[in-house]
C-alpha cells in the first residue's frame, strides 16, 4: 500500500537544483538525513527555524517550497476575510442609512 503524504513540497527539487546532497543539507540544518528525507517526502513538516534555514540554503521563499500548502492557506484566509467583511458592510450600510 502506498502512503499518501499530507505535506507535498518542492524541497528535493530545490536541493537537487543546487546540486546539494541530502547529507550536506541535513548537516547544514542540524538534522539527520532521515529527517530531511521525511520533510522532502511530505511525511513531516520542518519546524519554523528549520524552514527558514531551508529558505536561506535554497534561496527560495517557503511559499515556493510548499506551493500547495501556501495556496490552500491563502484561499482559506481569503474566504475568512470575505466572511468577516460582510458584517462590516451591513454595519456601514445601516450607519449610512441612519445619516441620510
Amino acid at each position: 500500500m502506498r502512503h499518501q503524504y499530507k505535506y507535498p513540497n518542492d524541497l528535493s527539487v530545490a536541493r537537487k537544483r543546487l546540486s546539494l546532497s541530502c547529507k550536506r543539507v541535513s548537516s547544514l540544518i542540524g538534522k539527520t538525513p532521515h529527517t530531511l528525507t521525511r520533510y522532502e517526502s511530505g511525511a513531516a513538516v520542518p519546524p519554523l527555524r528549520t524552514l527558514l534555514k531551508l529558505e536561506i540554503i535554497y534561496r527560495m521563499p517557503v511559499a515556493f517550497l510548499y506551493p500547495s500548502l501556501y495556496r490552500n492557506l491563502r484561499e482559506e484566509l481569503r474566504a475568512r476575510e470575505s466572511l468577516n467583511e460582510r458584517p462590516r458592510e451591513v454595519f456601514r450600510r445601516r450607519a449610512e442609512e441612519g445619516k441620510g
